[in-house]
């Protein structure tokens, strides 16, 4: 993925609030939108755009009261951090597949 194309996503606010909120257990939509106090439409936007930029993933589905599957989103990104450097806002992340999975590390997200 383009650089340039993953700061514009990651300096927008409702992205990053979704990024946090999925980090280290899986949520789904409105679990987020509760958590990250955003407008309904602009998460699955978001949502979205995470999902095709790589950076969220469909995790589970939880079976609602209906039957209904409903996906959960769990955070692609393992760390990242952003400095500025020469008067350039820089940024540095991980994400998970870049990193070596664990069996514990699964374990723990439940």
């Amino acid at each position: 993925m383009d650089s340039q194309k993953v700061r514009d996503i990651l300096v927008d606010e409702i992205s990053a609030r979704i990024l946090l909120a999925t980090l280290y257990r899986p949520m789904t939509a409105s679990q987020i939108v509760h958590s990250s106090k955003a407008p309904v439409a602009k998460v699955f936007r978001r949502i979205k755009i995470l999902e095709r930029a790589g950076l969220l993933r469909k995790y589970l589905h939880i079976v609602d009261r209906r039957g209904d599957l409903i996906p959960a989103y769990l955070s692609e990104l393992r760390y990242g951090h952003m400095f500025v450097d020469r008067g350039h806002l820089k940024m540095r992340f991980k994400l998970v597949a870049d990193s070596p999975k664990t069996s514990d590390e699964r374990s723990r997200l439940l």
